[in-house]
């Protein structure tokens, strides 16, 4: 069974809730990243962001893929590329 856990603040101090309490790390994970109210800072690239983000919520189990929602017209082209290359889905 997947569970899902949602990203949905600021990078620096996430709020996140998933599906299903926390247990062993053996459970396949679905990430799902709000973008716009949980933004990349200035300061990070793309792949650090997102790397931070996985290492955050590896205690939920493995994860298996990330979803990032957000205006695609408001992603930096160059944020767009990285996420796609890091393996991100971007939803409009």
């Amino acid at each position: 069974r997947l569970r899902s856990v949602v990203v949905a603040h600021h990078m620096a101090a996430p709020t996140v809730s998933a599906s299903t309490p926390r247990a062993a790390p053996a459970a396949p994970v679905g990430v799902f990243w709000d973008l716009e109210h949980c933004p990349i800072e200035a300061e990070l690239d793309a792949a650090l962001a997102t790397r931070r983000l996985k290492q955050s919520l590896r205690v939920y189990g493995a994860i298996q893929f990330v979803r990032a929602y957000a205006d695609q017209s408001r992603v930096e082209p160059k944020v767009r590329e990285k996420l796609q290359l890091l393996g991100v889905a971007l939803q409009d």
